[in-house]
């Protein structure tokens, strides 16, 4: 009788062994199986966050260099003695106060999440300053009483295009760096 329960104990401990051991490779599989899917569900939810940021980028980076852009238009009435400057500093900031943009929003997500971007709005950015170079030299006449500026209409608009080619061309690097990333 000795020897059929020491024989029972030992299937049973042999058995609670196995069990454990199926238990243990069965917790080990799950646990791989449970990494694999939040690294899966993390992959997935940086792609979304970095598409969001993609997204945000463009459309608000659209819609203050095209409202930069648009700004300019009234020079050319300047440039060609139809406005006086007072006219179009007040047009200026009529649309201004209408913007519905915020290149702060712009400079932080090229800083934080897309700097590889900042040197293609760093383009824009100095065809802007090219501009604005050309205005200042025009107020400076304009201000001495010589308001006639056709004599700047033809690099103010070879100015202005050029502006416009370096907006198409940031925001093509967007969608061009976003096509790269996803």
């Amino acid at each position: 009788m000795n020897e059929k329960l020491l024989e029972q104990l030992l299937l049973v401990g042999f058995g609670s062994i196995i069990s454990l051991m199926v238990t243990f490779i069965n917790n080990i599989s799950n646990n791989n199986r449970l990494k694999l899917q939040y690294s899966f569900e993390e992959k997935k939810e940086k792609k979304k966050s970095i598409q969001a940021h993609y997204e945000e980028l463009y459309l608000q980076s659209s819609k203050y260099l095209n409202g930069l852009n648009s700004s300019f238009f009234v020079y050319y009435s300047l440039l060609q003695n139809k406005i006086t400057y007072d006219q179009a500093n007040d047009e200026i900031i009529r649309e201004l106060s209408e913007a519905k943009y915020d290149p702060h929003k712009v400079q932080m997500l090229l800083r934080l999440y897309f700097p590889e971007l900042l040197e293609s709005f760093e383009k824009v950015m100095r065809a802007r300053d090219e501009i604005n170079e050309l205005l200042v030299q025009h107020k400076l006449e304009y201000r001495s009483g010589r308001v006639d500026g056709s004599k700047y209409l033809d690099s103010f608009t070879a100015m202005h295009d050029f502006l416009d080619q370096e907006i198409d061309s940031y925001l093509s690097a967007i969608i061009a760096n976003k096509r790269v990333i996803l």
